[in-house]
């Protein structure tokens, strides 16, 4: 009997270490798939790498042989600067300061550098902190069986006390590239935004000029329009008077009327459109019409454009323009975004654990005694879900097959752009010169016809007829000077001058970032968030992992 108790007893102790090892093996053989996973890890990143179209680019511009265009290198950083126009370059700066659209593109790049910071979090572990009380009901008797999950009660009240803390974590092994392709497009999408801003910068530097031009024709069609309703009075005095002493009939003086009268429309109609600019470019630099009316001082001339430019060679436009740019990183954006599709057909790995304390009472809770915790690998696979992943990835594709041939037709559009600027800038230049002959021909006949008239030499439909077509050929003059300058503000835009003006300045007012600051932990997310790429940065190069994220 002694033997057999003592025999029980040793088989017993001989079998503990032996149970705890096969426990230690059956982990690490549970885990060592995992593991093995993780030694791969990052070595694997499915969905297809962004691969920019074939461009259809000429060698050449269809004016390039004219000698007002001129193919070297070109800096039209500053390109307002040729127009010697000081009060349109203090507009051009006060627009980049206060445009309120201008100003949210900026915001946008704050927010594409917060969902930046968000998609590179996920390549990172999740921690968290616990903590919980329970106070339990125990059915039955006080205390429970000794095959019960929960002890005894602690006071012998019926209730048991339940106190939990600790930390865990959860890490999702990122074995197919879901999360890195998740950083990818957030990352291409952030500089997207850096491209936006500076393609609504090109833009809007070209309408505040192109505004400012228009406004200064305005005002020379007005000073025109009311010199010649000056000139048509002096005319109609003349008929009146010829009337009163009969040399005359009443034909000529109602033809006099009419024509003086039209001009005091036009007049009328120029200073309602005068007034429509002076709006217009104030929202453009955003600013009160009486402000734009103060900067703009007295009726000016319209800015004298340089007679040649330098507009370099098609390839070029590809490199300068943030639009073309923004096109493509749109299609690389959206190219990730099939690799994150194509990861789902793949299974999830990833590890969990916690560790903490729990005890029935809170006295003592953090003690050794009280300590627990847990190591969780997981994963999950949605097999059955084939179909709908599949047809995700094809969704995915097809988008980015779509921004592919707008990138394509956006270089095309921006070609189209730089040949009718220039078309249009010397063809506006050559309307100019036979518009001034024009002019000085109209102003001899209008002279001539007028002393023939009071001489009594021709009729009065002579004198009416040289006016009109002086009105209208000045008028012309003036419209076609305007749109030298307007075609030539029209090339650069299409050539992608202006953006530069951000370069060294802040993307939004001090005032904004410190109320942003202030409502929000932005940290120095907001400073580095101007630090813009340089823009032959690729994205992938621009991603950086700062305190700020975190």
């Amino acid at each position: 009997m002694m033997n057999s108790k003592w025999n029980k007893r040793r088989r017993l102790r001989e079998l503990r270490p032996v149970k705890r090892t096969c426990e230690i093996g059956k982990i690490f053989r549970t885990l060592s798939p995992l593991l093995t996973l993780f030694l791969v890890y990052g070595c694997s990143t499915v969905g297809p790498e962004h691969k920019a179209p074939d461009l259809s680019v000429a060698e050449q511009w269809s004016d390039a042989e004219d000698v007002r265009i001129e193919a070297g290198e070109i800096d039209h950083s500053e390109w307002w600067n040729t127009f010697n126009d000081p009060i349109l370059t203090e507009l051009i700066e006060l627009a980049h300061e206060q445009n309120l659209p201008l100003r949210i593109a900026g915001i946008r790049i704050m927010e594409s550098r917060a969902h930046l910071g968000r998609a590179v979090g996920a390549l990172y572990p999740t921690q968290s902190a616990f903590g919980s009380y329970s106070r339990i009901k125990l059915n039955g008797a006080d205390n429970p069986s000794p095959n019960s999950a929960l002890p005894n009660s602690s006071d012998g009240s019926g209730y048991y006390n339940d106190y939990q803390a600790g930390l865990g974590a959860a890490w999702e092994l990122d074995l197919w590239g879901r999360n890195r392709r998740g950083v990818e497009s957030a990352d291409a999408s952030y500089i997207a935004s850096i491209a936006t801003y500076d393609d609504m910068l090109v833009s809007l530097t070209a309408d505040v000029a192109t505004s400012y031009v228009t406004l200064r024709m305005l005002e020379e069609r007005l000073a025109i329009a009311q010199r010649n309703a000056e000139l048509q009075q002096t005319g109609l005095e003349v008929a009146e008077s010829r009337f009163e002493n009969g040399a005359a009939g009443e034909l000529d003086v109602a033809q006099a009327k009419a024509l003086h009268g039209s001009t005091v429309v036009l007049v009328i109609q120029l200073k309602t459109s005068l007034q429509h600019a002076r709006n217009g470019l104030a929202i453009l630099v955003g600013k009160q019409t009486d402000e734009v009316r103060s900067i703009l001082g007295e009726p000016g001339s319209i800015p004298v454009a340089p007679e040649s430019v330098a507009i370099g060679i098609p390839a070029d436009l590809i490199r300068r323009r943030p639009d073309i740019r923004l096109a493509e990183l749109q299609a690389m954006a959206q190219c990730a975004q099939i690799g994150i599709a194509k990861a789902g057909l793949f299974p999830r790995f990833g590890i969990g654990g916690a560790f903490g304390v729990s005890s029935p009472h809170s006295d003592g809770l953090f003690s050794s005694d009280n300590q627990t915790g847990f190591i969780s690998p997981f994963f999950s696979w949605n097999i059955l879900n084939y179909g709908r992943i599949s047809n995700q990835i094809r969704a995915e594709d097809a988008q980015y097959q779509a921004l592919l041939v707008n990138f394509q037709q956006t270089v095309l559009v921006a070609q189209r752009e730089v040949e009718d600027g220039v078309s249009g800038f010397l063809g506006a230049q050559n309307g100019v010169d036979q518009l001034e002959k024009v002019v000085l021909s109209a102003k001899r006949a209008e002279e001539l016809a007028l002393n023939q008239y009071r001489e009594g030499g021709s009729s009065y439909s002579r004198v009416l007829d040289s006016q009109r077509f002086l009105s209208v050929w000045q008028d012309q003059l003036t419209v076609k000077n305007a749109d030298v300058c307007i075609n030539l503000i029209s090339i650069y835009r299409s050539l992608g001058g202006g953006w530069q003006l951000r370069e060294g300045k802040p993307l939004i007012p001090d005032a904004t970032r410190e109320e942003m600051k202030e409502r929000t932990g932005w940290g120095g997310l907001l400073a580095e968030a101007e630090e813009a790429p340089d823009r032959e940065t690729e994205p992938s190069d621009s991603v950086r992992l700062p305190d700020s994220l975190f």
